[in-house]
């Protein structure tokens, strides 16, 4: 059986963060994402997050290193002044990088 057209080495994904989710689903999520469907990249959208916790910090580090283990790559879109802070603050501003320059539909 063909494999489906697709540019796997090229292919970036983009995934809206939702605070709350379990820190388990979003790296099953990443590696399932990187590992088995091939991404190349995955762009988190932290937009949503608020109020930046060490918590969230651990879980977007962890994300990071599934996606590596994997051969892939994750990057943060839309983070805001204080999540950058935190990271900085932390000394993870570099282990976290940001791709705030993607296009995404209507957005």
């Amino acid at each position: 059986m063909d494999e489906p057209n697709r540019e796997w080495h090229n292919s970036r994904v983009v995934v809206d963060f939702v605070p709350g989710v379990a820190r388990a689903w979003w790296c099953d999520h990443v590696h399932w994402l990187v590992c088995d469907d091939g991404a190349a990249v995955v762009v988190c959208d932290v937009g949503r997050v608020s109020v930046p916790s060490l918590g969230l910090i651990d879980t977007l580090v962890r994300m990071r290193l599934t996606a590596r283990r994997c051969g892939g790559e994750l990057l943060l879109h839309g983070a805001g002044v204080s999540l950058r802070a935190l990271l900085d603050l932390y000394g993870l501003a570099s282990a976290l990088p940001s791709d705030d320059h993607i296009e995404r539909d209507g957005h």
